[in-house]
């Protein structure tokens, strides 16, 4: 069962809407410093939301047995069995 995500900081939104509006004013007036500073903090906010959802996802399985599918392991034999007739012709 997955477990809704709880914002800490309804803030930090706001603060990636401004990091948009902050480069494309400064795009707009042509200061190139700050625009390549709120492009980067922009693209920092992403890395670090990614290891969020990381962080989630390995917590929630970890320790958990891999369950195989048993349609993958078929289809990986059939191909497996195909590629020794073809290299035994």
């Amino acid at each position: 069962m997955v477990q809704p995500v709880e914002v800490k900081n309804p803030e930090v939104m706001q603060m990636k809407q401004d990091s948009a509006k902050d480069a494309v004013n400064a795009l707009s007036t042509g200061d190139t410093s700050a625009f390549k500073s709120a492009v980067n903090d922009m693209l920092m906010n992403k890395v670090a939301d990614y290891l969020d959802v990381k962080k989630l996802d390995v917590a929630q399985n970890f320790l958990k047995p891999k369950v195989e599918d048993d349609q993958e392991t078929e289809a990986s034999v059939e191909v497996q069995d195909k590629e020794k007739k073809d290299a035994e012709v």
